[in-house]
């Protein structure tokens, strides 16, 4: 709040005046089933009962907190009418998908009066349903998979909408319409077990690189692998070499006229990117989530896929080293290396097996040649970080941002520091940990043949 003190001194008058009424009312507010209505009526009579109560000022610091917590924006009231929108509006129909998106990522409750609205739109979306494309469904099945993961139970059994979401999982386009209906299918269909082997063995069958639809199977399998780890234990043998093919050949041939140094620095942007480097993109995922689902079962695989994770990382995108790559796929395959490293050192049996050599080969990726691959990097770290998924050696990488060029993004990152700071200071270990960061750091630069430079801007930088 604005002024600490003054709040505090309201919302304890609040307190004392204990209008039983005015409880209820704030419930009202709060909760998810309360219509739009219902809402605001109560928001006035709030504000009507303790302007009569002679504690106006009360309003002054609770005003603000109520419409903090109200459901005026996200309310059940909106959600059939945005529906409609999605369904209906092509100038609005975008507009209503990333709304419904937003929403089950951040209020699922308010679905459960609309969910047969939205399950409904799925089936008209859906592949099997003579749609040509499913890309419009995509943000409808986040938002079902969203209140999905939430509240199981109080998704559809429908027959017909199980069919369209195992349409999706093998048939959807773009591929994360494929991982969204697997999500959905494995936390609430009542036979999941089945629609998962099911789904396995429709994945691998036949299996061809190039083939119609290949990038959703290998999208579901994705998802598969983490969340039905029991249904794609007999098929691992197979899972494994199928991805693993994808990723060690180059299909695409590297162009003769690329040029080393300026490679480095060379991106795509998503609607550029081939087939190749997205099924190698999704490749990698199915080997990461494989990992995530037994972090707790030691496996020699387990180092073998870290491994190769580091040695993209160490050959700058180069799966076999061979320098047969194109800039575009190697751009691409690093970052996305480096990312999953990250997501596995969230689990501490992974994190052991990152050698004190290897992190410093990832912390150097903060540094690459290319702006997208520092800032995907730097992104997914401080995600982590925030969240406290990460040990504390990993703020280092973050300190050697001291020698980001691009200045609006180094000082994007400034900002961030000084409020991480500020919260690990608030812990009893905060000064330890940042001083064992610092001598970590020293420990990278101490080769540098600019030793003393090094250490000056870094000085300068932490200030």
């Amino acid at each position: 709040m604005p002024e600490p003190p003054k709040a505090k001194d309201n919302l304890q008058k609040f307190a004392k005046l204990h209008d039983r009424r005015c409880y209820q009312l704030i419930r009202f507010c709060f909760n998810p089933e309360s219509d739009y209505r219902t809402v605001v009526k109560a928001l006035k009579e709030i504000k009507k009962r303790i302007g009569e109560s002679s504690q106006s000022g009360i309003l002054d610091s609770l005003t603000p907190l109520l419409y903090r917590v109200s459901q005026l924006i996200y309310n059940k009231s909106h959600v059939a009418p945005i529906v409609e929108f999605s369904r209906t509006d092509p100038a609005l129909g975008p507009t209503a998908h990333e709304v419904l998106k937003e929403m089950s990522g951040s209020n699922p409750a308010v679905f459960k009066a609309n969910v047969k609205a939205l399950s409904d739109l799925l089936q008209e979306q859906s592949p099997n349903s003579g749609s040509p494309d499913s890309s419009g469904a995509v943000d409808t099945l986040k938002a079902c998979a969203g209140f999905a993961k939430s509240y199981p139970k109080d998704m559809p059994q429908e027959r017909k909408l199980l069919q369209a979401l195992v349409s999706f999982a093998l048939t959807g386009s773009p591929p994360t319409a494929a991982k969204h209906a697997v999500t959905i299918l494995m936390h609430s269909a009542s036979r999941k077990d089945i629609y998962a082997t099911d789904l396995v063995k429709r994945c691998i069958k036949d299996f061809k690189f190039g083939e119609e639809h290949f990038l959703a199977k290998l999208s579901c399998l994705g998802q598969l692998v983490l969340l039905a780890p029991e249904q794609c234990e007999d098929d691992s043998k197979a899972i494994k070499e199928l991805v693993t093919d994808i990723i060690v050949k180059v299909r695409t041939p590297k162009p003769d006229d690329e040029n080393e140094e300026e490679s480095k620095s060379v991106w795509a942007d998503d609607s550029e990117l081939d087939d190749e480097i997205k099924a190698k993109l999704l490749a990698l995922r199915v080997l990461v989530n494989r990992l995530r689902a037994h972090a707790d079962v030691a496996n020699p695989e387990n180092a073998s896929v870290v491994k190769s994770l580091n040695k993209i990382v160490a050959n700058e995108g180069e799966p076999l080293g061979a320098k047969s790559t194109p800039a575009t796929h190697r751009s691409r395959l690093r970052l996305a290396a480096a990312q999953h490293l990250l997501k596995l050192a969230t689990y501490k049996p992974y994190d052991d097996l990152i050698s004190a050599v290897e992190f410093n080969r990832l912390a150097v990726v903060a540094q690459d040649g290319c702006l997208q691959v520092r800032q995907g990097f730097v992104n997914k770290l401080k995600k982590y970080l925030a969240a406290g998924k990460l040990n504390a050696r990993y703020y280092t990488i973050i300190f050697l941002m001291a020698y980001e060029p691009k200045e609006d993004w180094r000082e994007e990152v400034v900002t961030w520091i000084r409020a991480r700071a500020v919260q690990v200071s608030k812990s009893t270990s905060g000064s330890n940990v940042m001083e064992g960061i610092f001598a970590r750091l020293m420990s990278l630069l101490v080769h540098h043949p600019d030793y003393g430079t090094q250490v000056k801007d870094l000085t300068d930088f932490s200030k």
